[in-house]
């Protein structure tokens, strides 16, 4: 096999493996069904802006 061809087939091979990494670290369910309550979706929502604002200003009033 000539070298420039076993060039093409290496990067070829290399491209095809960054893909599929790309794939399977993207991969979302197609159907995937929420099973909670709405209740317990709001209360996942606070605790989620809770933990952003702790990050993005600190907590001021945690005991030290």
């Amino acid at each position: 096999m000539s070298p420039i061809v076993a060039k093409i087939l290496a990067g070829l091979i290399i491209i095809a493996g960054i893909w599929l990494i790309y794939k399977i670290m993207t991969y979302k369910p197609k159907y995937y069904k929420d099973e909670r309550t709405p209740e317990e979706k709001l209360a996942a929502q606070i605790h989620r802006d809770a933990i952003s604002r702790e990050v993005w200003f600190g907590n001021k009033n945690r005991r030290k």
